[in-house]
């Protein structure tokens, strides 16, 4: 069907689409106002800050951020022309931005792929998506990263779909540009690679006429010159990511990170441990698929995959398209549940893969309306499909608005307003005591001490032997003795900390709170921060 029979048919759904645009928009940046700046938020804009004085994300601590690279470089800009005031404001409107432009795009995808009605609908769950409201109202890569892997599957099964290797070229350079956004874009590679080569031989095997599939010399060196470049991608990416010191190794050039190879392998082997854990699986499933906006979609994805169309061939580029989607997405998420360390099992992760879900999901709604044709009286179609599809709208629409409503009002604490108000009382003699080290630098003229009793090592360089803070390169406070060796040397501390990294998380023991409450007073405290003050005298 081409586009000008696809306009006849559905004359309205492009001005929909436009409307699903601002609706997108509109959440997106009621969230962006309404709340406090996540805790990684203050990374990134520091690591802006210091991509404006230096040239390169390079923190205080000397620690080359790559985490978040190229959206950093995107924010720079906009964290330049912000003061204390409007600084997350500005800083999170390059996600706004890419969130609100990946919905008229999921559209256009999904419409050329199946239909202009299965894009809209893809394109509305996108636009309505908590957690595409939340990543795209933070400062943080996920929306960059969701649109790049996008993009990516996109020119992959285009590039393949119809022998254009220039749209695999396209591919691959998105691929790099998603690894320097999130290094997590990697686990989309395997599934990606099977994919293809999985399209390909169905494509040898049905002799589609709108393919040439005779094999050529210069094909087969295309080819070959692709694979050798998708390993030249992911040995920069893993480069990159090396440079960026993960947790327990060296920095690059000194002892013991000598063999390039070896500190590549350890990059990679960091992230993935294959843990097959049948209840941390099932638990992260259910944090991602088993919430109520989730929860219908994954039912209508998972029967349409079995509801085939009677007019749908199995040779035709539009089934071709499915069950290359059902490979990205579905491989990626059992490597997600194999291969990844449980404590990496975090739904943020999966935010890169929704718009290959939505489009899944849409799809699989039109394939189980336009199956029931072939199971279903005449008499009583309509009236099923119509009971059906207002059930099924029902059920999402409750559990969409109980979901964005949760999202909407989760709070943050609120570290920006406790550190402007330690700033308001600042005294030239002050020493400050925090874990949150990088939102401190934004607010204060000075930040002393890194202070985190338990669980400090993930944030810490050089540990044991001269361990500091990864992100200033503040000295480590994690004993209580250390504590109130600090509290009896300076005239006036200030701790500053929040409610559940404080007691729920178990970053502090009860020698720690019981030292904290008899030497220091709760002078503010706000949405679960605290600012704490030493006694006087």
């Amino acid at each position: 069907m081409n586009r000008e029979k696809h306009r006849g048919r559905f004359p309205g759904v492009s001005w929909a689409a436009a409307g699903l645009t601002l609706v997108a928009f509109a959440l997106r940046m009621a969230y962006l106002l309404h709340s406090r700046p996540f805790m990684d938020e203050f990374t990134t804009a520091l690591a802006a800050q210091m991509i404006l004085q230096k040239g390169l994300p390079i923190l205080p601590s000397g620690l080359f951020y790559e985490h978040g690279l190229l959206f950093n470089y995107l924010d720079a800009p906009f964290v330049g022309m912000a003061n204390r005031q409007t600084l997350f404001t500005l800083a999170r409107l390059p996600s706004l931005l890419l969130g609100v432009a990946t919905v008229p795009l999921l559209y256009r995808i999904g419409r050329r792929w199946f239909s202009a009605p299965v894009g809209l609908l893809a394109a509305a769950l996108l636009a309505l998506s908590p957690e595409g409201m939340v990543w795209g109202g933070r400062a943080r890569m996920y929306a960059l990263a969701t649109l790049l892997v996008l993009l990516m599957t996109f020119w992959a099964f285009e590039g393949s779909a119809r022998n254009r290797p220039r749209l695999r070229w396209l591919a691959l350079l998105t691929l790099l540009l998603a690894l320097l956004t999130q290094f997590g874009a990697l686990l989309f590679v395997p599934p990606l690679v099977a994919a293809v080569a999985g399209y390909q031989l169905s494509i040898a095997n049905y002799q589609l006429p709108i393919i040439n599939c005779q094999l050529s010399k210069s094909k087969i060196e295309t080819w070959l010159a692709q694979v050798a470049a998708l390993v030249a991608v992911i040995a920069l990416g893993m480069l990159v990511k090396r440079l960026g010191q993960p947790l327990g190794m060296a920095q690059l050039g000194e002892a013991g990170s000598n063999n390039p190879l070896l500190e590549l392998w350890k990059t990679l082997a960091y992230q993935v441990g294959v843990a097959l854990d049948g209840e941390s699986a099932v638990r992260f499933l259910a944090r991602q698929f088993g919430v109520p906006h989730h929860l219908w979609l994954t039912v209508v994805a998972g029967v349409g995959a079995f509801a085939q169309s009677s007019k749908l061939k199995v040779q035709s580029s539009k089934f071709g398209a499915y069950v290359f989607l059902w490979l990205v997405f579905g491989l990626t998420i059992v490597e997600m549940v194999t291969v990844l360390e449980p404590f990496r099992r975090n739904p943020r992760y999966v935010v890169m893969a929704l718009p290959l879900f939505y489009l899944l999901a849409a799809e699989g709604f039109r394939r189980i309306t336009r199956y029931a044709p072939r199971i279903t009286h005449p008499v009583t179609r309509r009236l099923l499909l119509g009971v059906f599809s207002l059930g099924l709208l029902f059920l999402q629409g409750r559990g969409l608005w109980l979901d964005v409503s949760i999202a909407y009002r989760t709070p943050e604490p609120p570290y920006d307003r406790a550190f402007q108000f330690v700033a308001q009382q600042w005294q030239p003699d002050d020493a400050v005591l925090t874990m949150n080290t990088s939102a401190a630098a934004l607010y204060l003229p000075r930040v002393d001490y890194f202070a985190m009793q338990r669980e400090a090592e993930q944030f810490l360089l050089n540990f044991p032997a001269d361990p500091v803070d990864r992100w200033l390169g503040l000295p480590w406070v994690g004993t209580t003795a250390e504590f109130n060796r600090i509290l009896n040397r300076h005239p006036r501390v200030w701790f500053v900390v929040d409610d559940r990294r404080l007691t729920d998380f178990g970053f502090y023991g009860g020698d720690w709170i019981a030292l904290l409450n008899t030497q220091m007073e709760p002078v503010w405290a706000e949405e679960g921060a605290r600012v704490y003050r030493s006694r006087p005298h």
